[in-house]
């Protein structure tokens, strides 16, 4: 028993009960990835007790209480205690709160399942300010959706609300006053007079909006009431607009949230700014919640017209500036001519920006026109890691990817390659594989490879991955042509070592498996 229960050097044990504690306990995997996950049992928790920094318990709090009673000692060695039910609506900070940092963990938590922190210690009061502007008639469910929203997305927790700030003409607003009595939370208001003033103080500007000005008499409401509110003059979050509520956050006490939020620096909304963003595979889910708020923080949008298809509902209110396939140059150009002219601009790339797509255009024209612009690259998951994911995992060890569009390189050089790549047993992955320009360039890649490769070497064959006409094929060099191929399809060539197993596409690391018990080990 006691050896089962060594758990070495891990800092954090998740116990559960019932089926949905555990269920729940899995989620919690996610933000806690190296937690250990147990089933409670009366007389287990002593001999756990000094192995663990932090307890997770998924169960009723008369359980916990009466269990860890006998064990404790002192508030400076105690290990923090977290109790949660199994919905996870409630996260309670039940023991170590300040310095054991069970406050910290359970604000963690329901930060990360959209739910209530309970803290109970009297010192530990929330320091964030949230600034809200939004149109007569907003409900109040869609009010706390966009304020959950934007905490999680910047890493805050909902309990850490101090109060809400806006101007004086939403004071009575029906919906943000009901939202802020179902959290007892105090609004507090500004005359458009007030909120002009710090626009006009604040030292890196205040985005401005003609239309807000004509409703409410002042030019923005959410971050400068935020920043009256607080006494700061720097957003932790400048403003983010959700659907017809605008939101921005500041906070009272920066050292508690150094690492958290988006400061002004990093999103400037009065100086322009030029983001290349990767949107992944396509579908939003896909898409870093960075990539959304730079998307968001951008007044216009450039790309390739079918990327831009794909993210329509991020980009509805917003000047958007679509293209044609081969049209790489001119909208490079065009993003930057609005740059220039004071827009922050978001160039799109599908995939990952830095892979056969806009980010290395756009550096080059910047060089040759000797232009001073601020560029922030955003990566986005390649189309490669969308297909290896897909198909197993054919890419576990060394691999190269060669395109075999000879638009903007020579068919001489990409048969050097291939053939390079063929003697080094590289795993291949073939990108712009086939069009109806070059359709033979796939089977001369083929033949090139053949001559290194086995004809049963296994190939993954992926069309639009992760979208809505998504095709999974695994074949082999021998079969593979026997598919349909286009610019839509990514292919993965194995190496000598790559092998087929359940419907997955495998290559080995190199690790020497003794026997079958070592892999679930």
């Amino acid at each position: 028993m006691s050896k089962s229960l060594n758990m070495g050097n891990d800092t954090t044990a998740i116990l559960y009960i019932t089926e949905g504690g555990f269920n729940l306990a899995q989620r919690l995997r996610g933000l806690y990835p190296e937690a250990r996950l147990l089933r409670f049992k009366g007389g287990m928790l002593p001999l756990l007790w000094n192995e663990y920094k932090n307890f997770i318990f998924i169960m009723a709090t008369g359980i916990v209480v009466r269990t860890i009673a006998p064990l404790i000692k002192d508030k400076r060695t105690d290990p923090a205690v977290i109790v949660l039910d199994e919905k996870g609506r409630h996260a309670i900070s039940l023991l170590s709160g300040h310095i054991g940092g069970a406050n910290q963990i359970a604000r963690e938590i329901a930060n990360f399942l959209n739910s209530v922190a309970v803290i109970t210690t009297a010192s530990d009061t929330g320091d964030l300010i949230i600034g809200i502007g939004c149109k007569a008639g907003t409900s109040a469910d869609e009010i706390e959706g966009a304020v959950k929203n934007t905490l999680k997305e910047n890493n805050l927790s909902f309990s850490d609300i101090s109060c809400i700030a806006t101007i004086d003409k939403k004071g009575n607003e029906e919906g943000l006053v009901a939202f802020a009595k179902k959290y007892g939370l105090e609004i507090k208001t500004y005359t458009p007079h007030e909120l002009d003033r710090k626009i006009n103080e604040v030292p890196y500007g205040i985005s401005r909006s003609e239309s807000v000005f004509k409703v409410t008499g002042a030019s923005a409401v959410a971050e400068p009431s935020a920043l009256l509110a607080s006494g700061a003059n720097n957003l932790l979050v400048p403003k983010q607009k959700k659907g017809n509520v605008t939101v921005a956050v500041a906070v009272k006490d920066t050292s508690k949230f150094k690492d958290k939020g988006r400061r002004n620096s990093e999103f400037k909304t009065q100086n322009s700014k030029l983001y290349i963003i990767g949107i992944g595979p396509g579908g939003i889910e896909h898409i870093t919640p960075y990539a959304r708020e730079a998307i968001r923080d951008s007044d216009a949008i450039v790309g390739y017209s079918k990327y831009l298809d794909l993210i329509e509902g991020l980009i509805k209110d917003k000047e958007v500036i679509p293209t044609g396939m081969t049209q790489e140059i001119e909208r490079c150009r065009k993003a930057l001519e609005l740059v220039m002219g004071g827009k922050t601009v978001a160039v799109i790339s599908g995939g990952d920006p830095g892979i056969y797509a806009m980010a290395g255009l756009v550096f080059e024209i910047i060089r040759a026109e000797g232009q001073k612009v601020t560029v922030e690259v955003i990566p986005g998951i390649p189309a490669l890691s969308a297909c290896a994911a897909k198909l197993g995992a054919p890419l576990m060890h060394d691999f190269a990817c060669i395109s075999l569009s000879d638009r903007l390189t020579s068919w001489e050089l990409i048969e050097k390659r291939l053939e390079l790549a063929g003697v080094g047993d590289f795993v291949i992955v073939f990108y712009n594989p086939r069009s109806k320009g070059r359709p033979d360039h796939i089977k001369k890649a083929r033949e090139i490879i053949l001559r290194h490769r086995r004809p049963d070497t296994p190939v993954g064959i992926v069309k639009s991955a992760m979208r809505g006409r998504e095709s999974i094929i695994i074949t082999d060099l021998e079969n593979m042509l026997n598919y349909d191929i286009d610019m839509e399809t990514t292919l993965i060539i194995g190496n000598s070592h790559t092998f087929t197993w359940d419907g997955w596409m495998i290559t080995p690391r190199g690790y020497k498996l003794k026997n079958p018990k070592q892999i679930m080990n």
